[in-house]
């Protein structure tokens, strides 16, 4: 939720995970970095703006036009208690049926691998090959 525009880059988010201290660099999609233009050329933000919410008063921030989507799209995937964050695990399973290592859904998230095998290992082609493998050489 505190993702500031200042992170936002032409390809990429780079931040640092407040969890753990890990940088975080993640790919923004074509589609996502068209929606992110039109949004900044709307709002005109400082780099210290925050992408999803803007100021409304003291510690209290009102919802973009871009949160307002992201939650839109997830009532209408039928999605209760929608938040950005709960997109996480729909791009860590996205990253990794798509070919992505264990390795690499752990720097776009700032996590450890073990932590993202025990989540989405079940998503996964590469935790598959890896037992395969393993059963393989045994014989």
């Amino acid at each position: 939720m505190d993702l500031r525009w200042s992170e936002v880059e032409t390809s990429h988010v780079i931040r640092v995970a407040k969890k753990n201290g890990k940088r975080v660099r993640v790919p923004i999609t074509p589609d996502l970095r068209e929606v992110l233009n039109a949004e900044k050329k709307n709002r005109k933000p400082s780099p210290q703006d925050f992408v999803l919410l803007g100021p409304k008063g003291k510690k209290v921030y009102q919802e973009t036009p871009f949160y307002l989507m992201v939650k839109g799209i997830g009532e209408r995937a039928g999605v209760k208690d929608v938040h950005p964050h709960r997109f996480r695990d729909t791009f860590a399973v996205r990253a990794l049926t798509a070919g992505c290592t264990f390795k690499d859904v752990a720097e776009f998230l700032g996590d450890n691998v073990t932590t993202i095998m025990k989540h989405y290992a079940e998503y996964s082609n590469e935790q598959a090959e890896q037992a395969d493998a393993k059963l393989l050489a045994a014989n």
